[in-house]
């Protein structure tokens, strides 16, 4: 069963066809799941973080170009002047995020998550052959922050 999420835009399918979603930075784009969790957890370590309060209110609000937001719910897609739904061939899984940034216990649903306290969602109990890592929380647009790149393939423009 596939996934879906959702993101608006302001560039039209053409570019998006070209490239898919990726990273504004550059050197973020292309990542393996292996290097987008480490790359998390350097976020961690760099800025210190006390609580997953801390981490999921940076991921939230972070527009420094280092990840691609989309959302849960096709409401969360409300910038931008087009909406992309993005459809990813395998099933979501739900995983625990440690405060180190690394992957916990596998979860029945993210309804076991709440407030800003990141959650990972992965394809595969085994993170390196999960296709993509995203980062989600629990807010009222039920955010989910991709840290590896969403393929053109998977994305389709809703209006």
């Amino acid at each position: 069963m596939p996934s879906i999420y959702y993101r608006g835009d302001d560039r039209p399918i053409g570019d998006i066809q070209k490239t898919g979603f990726q990273p504004k930075i550059e050197s973020c784009r292309g990542r393996t799941p292996l290097q987008a969790i480490a790359y998390i957890q350097k976020i961690i370590k760099d800025n210190n973080f006390k609580s997953l309060a801390d981490i999921g209110a940076y991921i939230i609000s972070s527009s420094k170009g280092d990840s691609v937001s989309t959302s849960c719910i096709l409401d969360g897609a409300s910038y931008g002047k087009y909406k992309y739904q993005i459809t990813a061939p395998q099933n979501a899984l739900y995983f625990e995020f440690k405060l180190d940034g690394s992957v916990g216990a596998q979860q029945p649903d993210q309804g076991n998550m709440f407030g800003r306290k990141p959650y990972y969602i992965l394809t595969n109990v085994d993170p390196a052959l999960s296709q993509y890592v995203i980062v989600g929380t629990r807010t009222a647009t039920q955010e989910a922050t991709f840290f590896t790149d969403i393929p053109s393939g998977w994305v389709t423009l809703l209006s």
